[in-house]
């Protein structure tokens, strides 16, 4: 998620006097720590969305639920591929929802990936111990209970923008290198094409638009145009290997709009 930048990013959001809106959800720390009178969050992965769906209908049943998977007997590899096959099966929306949650403190480095068949196939991550986030679960429940939450793309989402609102986009990121493009966090594609739609549709806005992204020779080219562009330095967290981590850079490009 975005913690390490929090208080960056929501010192350039500010207060939101329109509708805040987020075409790239993700685990939602930025969300649901900015005050706005309206919010539309919105993720092309519908697996995300019935996450929060389901946590904002179900709450403390949900999470109950979801606890049921994080017992001893489903911590082991067997279970995993039992589970993860589960989930690329079942038509149950609660039931894909509170296994995407144990998909994603079992799998491999936490990460969401996808075939091109559109199938979870994350590998399992041998973990000595699997945290289950009860604590995190039942504070985005009691701040999610007005927000709406949309699967659609970030073309509808930004275009349905108003003046008075704010817009924080936090798209897959553009590659450091040329073996490092990880597009796969759904079953679609981003690649350059799509970095270069956001960025217009960003210069063309009428709200306030804030784009994080990778701070590289293209993303400085794509966002040439925004009015401001502030450079950071964040420890990435990917790596299979504690201590090959390093910092890279990032930005945050902002755009003021109309």
């Amino acid at each position: 998620g975005k913690s390490k930048l929090l208080s960056v990013i929501l010192n350039e959001i500010k207060e939101v006097n329109g509708t805040y809106i987020e075409p790239f959800l993700g685990s939602g720390v930025v969300a649901f720590n900015v005050h706005a009178q309206r919010y539309l969050l919105s993720d092309i992965n519908a697996d995300l969305i019935n996450v929060f769906q389901q946590l904002k209908s179900g709450g403390d049943f949900f999470i109950a639920y979801c606890a049921l998977l994080f017992e001893e007997e489903f911590r082991n590899e067997t279970s995993f591929y039992k589970m993860r096959d589960r989930f690329n099966t079942t038509n149950s929306a609660l039931e894909k929802a509170a296994i995407f949650i144990y998909l994603n403190r079992n799998a491999f480095n936490g990460l969401c990936r996808y075939s091109k068949k559109g199938l979870f196939n994350t590998p399992f991550g041998r973990y000595k111990t699997v945290y289950f986030p009860e604590v995190e679960l039942r504070n985005i429940y009691t701040k999610c209970k007005d927000y709406t939450f949309l699967v659609t793309s970030f073309e509808n989402i930004m275009q349905s923008s108003k003046e008075n609102d704010v817009i924080y986009v936090d798209p897959p990121y553009v590659p450091l290198n040329d073996t490092a493009y990880f597009t796969a966090y759904t079953k679609e594609s981003f690649g350059p094409d799509e970095q270069k739609l956001l960025a217009e549709l960003a210069e063309n806005s009428k709200s306030r638009v804030i784009i994080s992204n990778h701070d590289t020779a293209f993303t400085r080219e794509l966002y040439k145009n925004a009015d401001k562009i502030i450079e950071l330095s964040v420890t990435r967290s990917i790596s299979a290997k504690a201590d090959s981590r390093k910092k890279v850079k990032e930005l945050l490009a902002i755009y003021k709009g109309a």
